[in-house]
């Protein structure tokens, strides 16, 4: 796991723990742009420790960003690789469609195919 990745592990961590939002909220239902991201995250392994993206950040390989849409939010994941300090010569994306409801959609994937390690 890259300092980039463990960083952004312990922030999530971090929010989890002061706000209380995980991925199945107490209030039954998805509040906020963080928690449909955490929905998400939390839906693959190998999505483990990806953070928001930082566009003052050069060389995040690995972000998610979300934007408020009908009925909840849409999740853009990417993971990035190979050179990505020059912003990365690979990269593979899924957007996700996350209901207040918590419902979680895959809406489109699309990119190289992952390497076995990165």
């Amino acid at each position: 796991m890259t300092m980039g990745r463990v960083h952004s592990a312990l922030l999530m961590v971090a929010f989890v723990a002061l706000t209380g939002c995980g991925p199945a909220s107490s209030s039954g239902g998805v509040t906020s742009a963080a928690e449909a991201a955490l929905l998400v995250l939390d839906g693959r392994a190998d999505f483990a420790g990806i953070g928001p993206f930082d566009p003052n950040l050069i060389g995040q390989a690995d972000w998610y960003r979300v934007e408020e849409a009908a009925g909840g939010w849409q999740v853009l994941v990417r993971i990035g690789w190979d050179d990505c300090e020059a912003g990365c010569i690979s990269e593979h994306r899924w957007v996700y469609q996350v209901g207040r409801d918590g419902s979680v959609e895959l809406l489109s994937e699309q990119g190289d195919e992952l390497p076995a390690t990165r």
